[in-house]
């Protein structure tokens, strides 16, 4: 999500939308037209290039809350199969919430 009205927002959606090359959707946030939130679909290049340190092992951490903010202590787990089965029992939970109404 990007801040529109300051200068690097209004800089880095431009980039985004005119110079990246990259396909994207772009959606204002409902009641905040300002900001902007870009979807990327699979399979482009990313901005930044992802490493893995070869130093340690893994560590997937999991945080409470949105992206107004963390509303609890991280937990960690020290596989990625683990937080997979995390993520996937957290969707499952999601859903049933919403077919419940």
């Amino acid at each position: 999500m990007i801040d529109t009205s300051t200068e690097l927002g209004a800089r880095q959606a431009n980039y985004i939308r005119l110079h990246s090359g990259r396909h994207h959707t772009a959606a204002p946030a409902p009641g905040a037209p300002d900001l902007v939130t870009f979807t990327f679909p699979a399979g482009q290049r990313c901005f930044q290039e992802h490493r893995v340190l070869l130093e340690r092992d893994p560590r997937c951490y999991v945080r409470g809350g949105d992206w107004r903010g963390q509303t609890s202590t991280p937990r960690v787990h020290a596989r990625p199969v683990d937080w997979v089965d995390d993520f996937a029992e957290h969707q499952d939970k999601l859903k049933s919430e919403i077919e419940r109404g």
